[in-house]
């Protein structure tokens, strides 16, 4: 006695290439929002005015904390979404790397890395979660 099972891989590749271009889409959305959740969690807690000396930066203009931009751009076929946070302020730099007159004032610290992380994480759950819909 035998079974034989027969499975039909066009179908089957069909479902994966139309689940993973929806993936894709909807991935592309989450991170770009996990972004702009990162750029609210970074003005919030370091471009809201100093705290102590070493901690958080003044607030005058506000130019630096306008000036935070997320860019989300992907290619589906080769299933990358790249998503860059960037601060438009010529001055940004100076104030993370410091110069020889001027001290560091970092606002951007490397445990933000582990919150990145957390919300970039979530979005994705999200993301798969909208795919499989």
């Amino acid at each position: 006695m035998s079974i034989e099972i027969k499975i039909n891989t066009e179908d089957l590749q069909r479902f994966i290439k139309t689940k993973s271009k929806v993936f894709f889409t909807a991935a592309k959305k989450h991170i770009s929002a996990a972004s702009w959740a990162f750029i609210r969690f970074i003005t919030l807690q370091q471009l809201s005015g100093r705290i102590t000396a070493n901690y958080g930066l003044n607030v005058i203009t506000g130019t630096l904390r306008r000036s935070f931009k997320s860019k989300t751009i992907g290619n589906a076929d080769a299933g990358d979404v790249i998503t860059k946070i960037f601060s438009s302020a010529k001055y940004a730099q100076y104030h993370q790397t410091g110069t020889r007159r001027f001290p560091k004032r970092l606002f951007i610290f490397e445990e933000y890395n582990k919150t990145g992380l957390k919300i970039y994480r979530e979005e994705l759950s999200l993301a798969i979660k909208e795919a499989m819909r």
